[in-house]
């Protein structure tokens, strides 16, 4: 009976010496994890302050003007290359829908334009008449 007593006793007193252990340790984590952020924050941003206030190099500058006039290069043969242009071009007193691939080939309608309002021409049995959306207009075309 007496060594379980003293197993229970000594339980008592090694299980708080753990706990003990255990909750310094957290906190000693939390503190030190704190200060060492704390230490690599404030010398990231003397670093930073550093580059900042340190004079530009010259192949630095070029370097970067040569980088941004090759994005926007790519960027508008890129958009060239997704978007068709699409124009309307005057010939013969009409306009004309010419639409330009990026492979340069290119589509002309069949249907012309009007060149006062630049509305397709609709067809009537006795021609093409422009039809705008306010007033009359005079653009005939009889084929």
């Amino acid at each position: 009976m007496k060594i379980l007593q003293w197993m229970i006793k000594n339980i008592k007193k090694v299980s708080s010496d753990v706990r003990t252990a255990i909750v310094s340790m957290v906190l000693l984590v939390i503190f030190g994890g704190a200060a060492g952020f704390l230490a690599w924050s404030e010398t990231a941003l003397n670093l930073l302050t550093e580059i900042l206030k340190s004079p530009t190099p010259l192949w630095g500058t070029i370097t970067l003007v040569l980088l941004v006039f090759l994005y926007l290069k790519y960027e508008s043969v890129l958009s060239l290359k997704l978007n068709p242009l699409t124009e309307l071009v005057l010939a013969e007193d009409l306009k004309w829908k010419v639409v330009i691939q990026p492979s340069m080939d290119y589509e002309i309608s069949n249907v012309p334009y009007c060149p006062e309002h630049e509305s397709l021409l609709s067809w009537f049995s006795d021609g093409y008449h422009c039809h705008p959306r306010e007033g009359t207009c005079k653009v005939f075309l009889n084929f």
